[in-house]
């Protein structure tokens, strides 16, 4: 491993050789990357941690009242459809024979000089 990486993983908390990482210190490179890690690592961090709220807990109740609702609305339109479905295919409505037949003449209109108005 070089020593961006023994110091990375030391400053981390991963795990290391400690011939290495003794390795990197005895080095006055590898003194001054600790020392610049520690220092990014500073402006990078916050000071405070960001306090982790807790998530409330919903008492079983409002969960069963939930549950009993999306369970209403689901058999509400499942219902509805099934009744509409039912009902569209027992009367079907045909169209009445044609008493007639309207004959039409297709004529292209001239067009008008001067464009829109």
């Amino acid at each position: 491993m070089s020593n961006a990486e023994v110091l990375s993983a030391f400053l981390d908390g991963e795990p290391f050789d400690r011939g290495e990482l003794a390795g990197a210190l005895e080095d006055p490179e590898g003194r001054r990357l600790l020392f610049d890690l520690l220092a990014l690592r500073e402006i990078v961090q916050p000071e405070e941690s960001i306090p982790h709220l807790p998530i409330p807990k919903v008492p079983i109740r409002f969960a069963v009242r939930a549950v009993f609702a999306a369970a209403v609305v689901t058999l509400a339109l499942t219902g509805g459809y099934a009744i509409g479905v039912k009902r569209s295919s027992a009367s079907e409505v045909q169209a009445p024979a044609p008493t007639r037949i309207v004959e039409g003449t297709t004529t292209i209109a001239e067009p008008v000089e001067g464009g829109m108005r």
